[in-house]
């Protein structure tokens, strides 16, 4: 796992916070559940399971390569005493035990997610968790990596989220403000090429 900067871990302290039993990530969330931290690193977005980070931080033990599996069953929660470092088979057995999955491998869970993707691909729909309603899939940003092929928050959640970022993130801002400038500098390179290509192309017309 990626070493945090102290500004990265100051942040992800500041947003967890620890209410209840639970330390549950009031942040993004993937579609199983476990919530997502974002750093940068070169100018790209890194996303990291909350539960593994907290882990990391809170042992001193780098999870790699195992499964870090949650005693309360609730995958948002990011408590270090209901964390525990595992394998896959830990994991596994662990579900059938506590009956989230039977001995047959079906995963009620993910029947439940099947179920949940079924019903927004039939009525084009889905819920935004940010501002919990229930909007069509068109007023979602287009993610080819999830299984309804949209992001999870919707158009409006996200861009007052990169607008916060932006005001109140300076680590944010600078990240994005080097992507515009390589792509700046990529788009005046392609440039180049186009204009060297045309001048290739007139020289062969004038030579024939």
């Amino acid at each position: 796992m990626l070493e945090l900067t102290e500004a990265e871990t100051a942040r992800f302290l500041k947003r967890l916070g620890h209410p209840t039993e639970c330390w549950v990530w009031p942040g993004p969330k993937n579609n199983r559940g476990y919530g997502r931290f974002s750093i940068y690193r070169n100018g790209k977005r890194i996303r990291l399971l909350t539960h593994r980070l907290a882990f990391k931080l809170a042992t001193g033990i780098d999870p790699a390569g195992m499964v870090v599996r949650h005693d309360c069953d609730n995958p948002p929660c990011c408590n270090p005493a209901h964390l525990r470092l595992g394998s896959q088979a830990d994991n596994v057995r662990d579900a059938v035990e506590r009956r989230r999955a039977d001995p047959a491998g079906l995963n009620r869970g993910r029947q439940l997610l099947q179920d949940s993707l079924s019903r927004a691909l039939t009525l084009q729909e889905k819920l935004c968790p940010a501002c919990v309603t229930v909007k069509p899939l068109d007023d979602f940003h287009r993610a080819r990596s999830q299984p309804d092929g949209r992001q999870g928050w919707c158009k409006v959640c996200r861009s007052q989220k990169l607008r916060d970022a932006w005001r109140n993130d300076p680590e944010f801002r600078e990240k994005e403000l080097a992507r515009k400038r390589r792509r700046q500098g990529k788009d005046a390179l392609n440039e180049d090429e186009r204009v060297s290509e045309r001048r290739k192309r007139l020289r062969r017309v004038n030579a024939a």
